[in-house]
């Protein structure tokens, strides 16, 4: 399997699995080695947004959050719950799920 194969794979995923499929990817990616011991990292998705009406307008930027329980919902459930949570925008689509940040639960509106 080439790259451009697993591009194309992604591409052809619902919102809902490529959010899915690149967490589970993106797991265990920490700090590098030289900052493991003063640093906690990890990896998060998100999605920027702004206004086109307005060209002037800024970006803002959502955390996407995975279900507390993933088996809940479709593949093709669209991404429309938000929330706050870590003092960042969080959605998912799920109306409970977890923070992307600290993986606390939290619900959408």
């Amino acid at each position: 399997m080439t790259q451009s194969d697993v591009v194309a794979w992604l591409k052809s995923l619902s919102d809902k699995r490529f959010f899915e499929v690149l967490y589970e990817a993106a797991e265990g990616r920490k700090a590098d080695e030289y900052d493991r011991e003063w640093l906690d990292r990890h990896v998060v998705l998100g999605r920027v947004s702004r206004d086109k009406s307005e060209p002037a307008s800024a970006w803002s930027i959502e955390l996407v959050g995975l279900p507390v329980t993933p088996d809940n919902c479709s593949d093709d459930e669209v991404v429309a719950q938000e929330g706050t949570h870590c003092g960042v925008a969080v959605v998912s689509w799920a109306k409970e799920f977890r923070c992307p940040v600290c993986g606390e639960i939290t619900q959408g509106t």
